[in-house]
């Protein structure tokens, strides 16, 4: 994936993320949440059969996402404090 695309897919991103907190209560913190197999099917696609290296990387940490090994889901927490 080029740069380009990944820095307009963050940005589209983050758009969607302000418009979804604009719509929140100031209290509330939105939570995104994604199952594993959802995301395997869809990089299945493009030829990618272990998760689990991207799930432990420091770009997956560095991009707020975390994992949760008992429900299998891929979490994001946008929240209206400062970061």
């Amino acid at each position: 994936m080029s740069r380009r695309y990944q820095l307009k897919e963050l940005v589209r991103e983050q758009l969607e993320a302000d418009a979804i907190l604009e719509n929140q209560s100031m209290d509330d913190d939105v939570v995104f949440r994604v199952p594993l197999k959802v995301l395997e099917e869809s990089v299945r696609n493009v030829g990618v059969d272990n998760l689990f290296p991207f799930l432990e990387s420091a770009m997956f940490k560095e991009n707020r996402f975390t994992y949760d090994p008992q429900t299998q889901m891929i979490m994001r927490v946008f929240s209206h404090a400062a970061e």
